[in-house]
């Protein structure tokens, strides 16, 4: 039989937690993320993601007209997607939005913070969007003369 929870005792059966949506500290445990504050920033951090993403796919769509931002971050795995030195525009944050990587951190985050876990694929770029994606970067490697682009990727150390 597991012991009493005494009166004064933390909700959430542990000690303190971050969480870095709502960016603070909370003893509420598993609960906190049905609150209404943190609901409102995990909204929020998606509906900007899927902001920038489909300039990402517009970028895809229209491959002479490059995005205005060389750097993504990426909520779900943590990573800085620069590409600063790469030749052509969103190639490093592409092939990351179509990893296997990148499909495990989008998972578990909604897992972590309660988000619907049937958004999974409009946080991703899919196969047939990568296979256009490599189609235009072999096209335009041949037209520059240019060998292929390698993604770079930058965690952040927590």
């Amino acid at each position: 039989m597991p012991p009493k929870r005494e009166r004064n005792q933390p909700a959430g059966g542990g000690g303190f937690e971050y969480c870095e949506l709502c960016r603070r500290n909370h003893d509420q445990g598993r609960r906190h993320r049905y609150f209404p504050a943190h609901r409102a920033a995990l909204a929020n951090a998606l509906s900007g993601f899927r902001s920038k993403l489909s300039d990402l796919r517009r970028a895809l769509l229209r491959p002479s007209t490059p995005p205005a931002r060389s750097r993504l971050w990426c909520p779900f795995c943590s990573a800085d997607l620069v590409d600063l030195d790469s030749h052509f525009a969103c190639s490093n944050a592409i092939y990351h939005l179509a990893s296997r990587e990148h499909l495990k951190g989008v998972k578990d985050f909604l897992r972590k913070h309660g988000g619907g876990m049937d958004q999974v694929d409009s946080f991703r770029i899919s196969e047939d969007e990568l296979a256009k994606v490599r189609h235009y970067l072999f096209c335009a490697c041949i037209f520059f003369g240019r060998k292929a682009v390698s993604p770079r990727v930058q965690k952040r150390s927590h």
